[in-house]
């Protein structure tokens, strides 16, 4: 019976680590891929991250509830970033 309540423990123990680490990990992702979303004068790093964010913590993917999520976030900058990119890929 100790085997298992110490098994439980080091198995909680570890989803906790897993989850304190997900920030850190979010924010190598968006550092590694920094480059692409910087010209030589001026960078959208900030707005991109925001929008993958918003992507990820609000209930609705539209850009007035990811920025009630990301309380820093302007939704009219990430709506601005989305139509550019659009217009990038087409």
């Amino acid at each position: 019976m100790v085997q298992s309540e110490a098994l439980k423990k080091s198995v909680a123990e570890a989803e906790v680590g897993l989850l304190a680490g997900i920030g850190q990990r979010f924010l190598n992702c968006c550092d590694r891929f920094g480059g692409h979303f910087r010209q030589r004068t001026r960078t959208v790093e900030t707005s991109v991250r925001h929008y993958v964010r918003g992507l990820l913590q609000a209930e609705t993917k539209n850009m007035e509830r990811m920025e009630e999520a990301i309380p820093e976030a302007d939704h009219q900058a990430l709506h601005h970033r989305l139509r550019s990119c659009r217009k990038t890929l087409h």
